[in-house]
């Protein structure tokens, strides 16, 4: 919908594409019967993720639907569909070709595609690396004392109802904290040494920071149970 097409690189995410933007966009709603739960969480995550940065209401209509959305009912499917749609249409007509890197779009990117390329673009779903990468990014926002801790604890029960990973111990890949930060350290030099964070600050409204340091980043991560390796 977005018109990016891109590949995943052993260096970075979505390093290598282009913007070819669709003729048309056409939603087969029933097409997610045929997914396994897991395939439909990590979608999900993304709907989570658009909720938290635009809309209340759409966080309302997920929050109360999650168990009818896991069991594939089509009447809540087709509202939680369009309003992923709708929303991610209004965001990115304002910016199509992505020249203003300060996107909401991106909450639970900055940590999740780093995540994704330590764990070799395998296991881990995408959904799955946003749905972590956005409980970090929250508890940066909570420690940074922007967003309230019932905030953050909401969007954790949520996730986790749907059983999409809020602990490193239930990320499906084992990783580790440097990795994580070498591979954004690569992202950050690819973008001329900015790396800008998405923070919620409450249900549908963020604001964006370039001024997160490492040690932030360390203390999150941390708090989401995620360490160094150990020493051999």
């Amino acid at each position: 919908m977005g018109g990016k097409v891109a590949v995943d690189h052993q260096t970075a995410k979505n390093l290598l594409g282009a913007f070819y933007q669709p003729a048309g966009v056409v939603s087969n709603v029933a097409f997610l019967a045929t997914r396994d739960r897991r395939q439909l969480a990590s979608g999900l995550a993304e709907s989570i993720k658009k909720a938290v940065i635009a809309s209340p209401a759409y966080w309302e209509l997920i929050e109360q639907n999650a168990e009818a959305i896991m069991a594939r009912d089509l009447d809540v499917l087709e509202h939680v569909v369009h309003g992923a749609a709708a929303i991610k249409t209004v965001l990115v007509e304002r910016d199509p070709y992505e020249d203003d890197l300060r996107r909401p779009l991106n909450f639970g990117h900055t940590i999740g595609h780093p995540l994704e390329t330590v764990s070799g673009y395998g296991n881990l779903l995408h959904g799955e690396a946003v749905a972590f990468g956005m409980i970090v990014e929250s508890r940066i926002a909570v420690n940074r004392g922007l967003l309230a801790p019932a905030v953050l604890e909401r969007l954790i029960a949520l996730l986790e109802r749907v059983n999409l990973p809020t602990n490193s111990d239930q990320l499906p890949v084992a990783v580790d904290t440097q990795s994580v930060l070498e591979a954004m350290a690569i992202v950050e030099r690819i973008r001329a040494g900015s790396l800008r964070y998405v923070l919620p600050v409450a249900f549908g409204e963020t604001l964006i920071a370039d001024d997160i340091s490492q040690e932030e980043v360390r203390v999150a991560l941390s708090e989401c149970g995620l360490g160094t390796p150990a020493a051999a």
